[in-house]
């Protein structure tokens, strides 16, 4: 997950990281991309608030000590993880992906370490939330609102596409605000992202339900998922609705794999035609008409600027 102010209070009980003052001892450090001189140290942090927690992990706000700057702190329980989210060399993914990228959207990454339990990644602090959060509370957006959002969205999705990397979990929930009065968005948790570069496919089911593309369940796909992912997140954006009948996670993904979503005047509201045209092309079912991230930016809905 994303480092949000999202609540999720299962199983805090039992979590040593639901303390909401704590200090490190030292662990075992892991090569930093934010060395200035100094070998960083867990030990540089204290835990000021607990903020969410997913799938694989919990989020802390910190204060980083040397600094004096207010961060957040992923923990990655080692016992979730599946083989799939190392590297080769036995280093998670998500780390090493992460020191790769730079960008205005994506979440800035400072460092991260290990112990024999957790990994601990640092990253910048949005203070604005998730973009799931916000919508929950304004119970949807304009589409000028949505246009602002999506933008940033696709830019970011341009550059990590560039460099050979999906995301494969592309949803509000992983879309962080920088501030509460901002539309500024920024990428997060990339927790189920793979390189894609010197491979003819991907496969395996990253994800969740509701956002999946329908190629995921035949077994290949390429980082048009991404795109896909997008569009749903678009629809939820603009109408604070779903596209699926709400049930099990194996109910939603039969009917993602069955009966995937097209845009009909049933569906599409009060949307410009522009935008209409936008969202057939990027939930096309087809990967291979589906827009790139690059052309998305081309189109006139987005090219248009808000």
């Amino acid at each position: 997950m994303g480092c949000t102010n999202t609540k999720n209070n299962s199983n805090r009980q039992n979590s040593p990281s639901s303390i909401k003052h704590r200090e490190f001892n030292n662990t075992k450090v892991i090569p930093s991309t934010d060395s200035i001189g100094l070998v960083p140290s867990l030990s540089d942090y204290i835990t000021l608030a607990y903020l969410g927690s997913g799938g694989f992990a919990e989020v802390m706000a910190c204060k980083h000590k040397p600094s004096k700057s207010i961060r957040a702190l992923k923990i990655i329980s080692k016992n979730r993880l599946v083989n799939e989210q190392y590297d080769i060399g036995g280093i998670l993914k998500e780390c090493i992906i992460l020191q790769k990228l730079n960008h205005p959207n994506i979440l800035k990454f400072y460092e991260y370490f290990a112990d024999e339990d957790n990994y601990y990644l640092v990253t910048e602090m949005c203070k604005g939330g998730s973009l799931f959060g916000r919508l929950r509370k304004v119970k949807f957006f304009s589409e000028v609102q949505a246009k602002k959002i999506i933008f940033q969205v696709f830019e970011a999705i341009e550059y990590i596409h560039s460099l050979g990397i999906a995301h494969r979990d592309l949803k509000p929930e992983n879309i962080l605000l920088l501030n509460d009065d901002s539309f500024e968005v920024k990428i997060g948790d990339f927790g189920n992202a793979c390189n894609f570069y010197n491979i003819s496919s991907m496969k395996g089911l990253f994800g969740s339900a509701y956002y999946l593309a329908p190629e995921v369940f035949k077994g290949i796909y390429n980082e048009k998922v991404d795109i896909w992912s997008c569009g749903i997140m678009l629809y939820a954006l603009l109408t604070g609705n779903i596209p699926y009948n709400p049930g099990s996670s194996n109910n939603i993904k039969k009917q993602v794999f069955e009966s995937p979503f097209q845009l009909t005047k049933e569906f599409s509201y009060s949307f410009s035609s522009e935008l209409e045209d936008f969202m057939e092309k990027i939930l096309n079912i087809n990967p291979e008409k589906r827009l790139s991230a690059s052309e998305a930016l081309k189109h006139p809905w987005l090219a248009c600027g808000y």
